[in-house]
C-alpha cells in the first residue's frame, strides 16, 4: 500500500486554534447601521460595510434626541390602521352579529392586527438619540440606540468632539 495519501491525517494538537468565524471588531464605536473607525464612518447593513465615508468629506454631524425611525409617521399610520380594522371587526362581532357563535379564526383575525398595530405604534413613538450626518452629497439619519444601551454614548460624544470639527451635541 502506498503511504502517500491525498490528505494527511494529523493528531489534534493541544494548542488552541482560533475560531475562523470570530471576527475582530474594527470599529471604535458601532451602532446598528454604522461603525466609526479612525477617520472614517462606515455604513453597515447586516453588519457588513456597504459604504465608507471619510470624515474629511462630512460637513456636519449633529447628535440630538429624536425618533428611532426616520419615517416614523408611516409606521404610526399603519399601526393606527391595523388597530382601527381590529376595532371595527370587534364592533361587528359583538354588536351586529351577536355572541352566539364566534369561531377561533374570527378571534385570530382580531388579535393579530391588534397586536401588530400596538407594536407598530410602540416602535413609531420610541424616542432615542440620533445622529444626523451631512456629507457633501447626502444626508444620513442614524440611530444611536445601541450605543446608549451599551452605555458608550458619553465616550462616543467625547471622541467625536475631539476628532471632528463640525460635531454638535444637542441631546439633553
Amino acid at each position: 500500500m502506498n503511504s502517500n495519501f491525498l490528505f494527511k491525517i494529523s493528531p489534534l494538537s493541544s494548542e488552541k486554534r482560533s475560531d475562523p468565524t470570530a471576527r475582530k471588531n474594527p470599529y471604535l464605536f458601532k451602532g446598528e447601521r454604522f461603525g466609526i473607525s479612525e477617520g472614517r464612518l462606515h455604513l453597515l447593513r447586516n453588519e457588513f460595510n456597504y459604504e465608507t465615508i471619510p470624515m474629511d468629506s462630512i460637513s456636519a454631524i449633529e447628535v440630538r434626541d429624536g425618533k428611532d425611525l426616520k419615517n416614523w409617521w408611516w409606521v404610526l399610520i399603519v399601526g393606527l390602521a391595523l388597530i382601527g380594522y381590529a376595532l371595527r371587526d370587534l364592533y361587528y362581532i359583538f354588536f351586529l352579529f351577536g355572541l352566539w357563535r364566534i369561531d377561533v379564526e374570527r378571534v385570530l383575525i382580531i388579535v393579530l392586527p391588534m397586536a401588530l398595530g400596538v407594536y407598530s405604534i410602540f416602535i413609531a413613538l420610541r424616542n432615542t438619540r440620533v445622529m444626523i450626518v451631512k456629507s457633501t452629497s447626502k444626508s444620513y439619519y442614524l440611530s444611536l440606540r445601541e450605543l446608549v444601551k451599551r452605555q458608550q454614548f458619553i465616550e462616543f460624544v467625547e471622541y467625536m468632539e475631539k476628532s471632528h470639527r463640525a460635531f454638535s451635541n444637542k441631546a439633553r
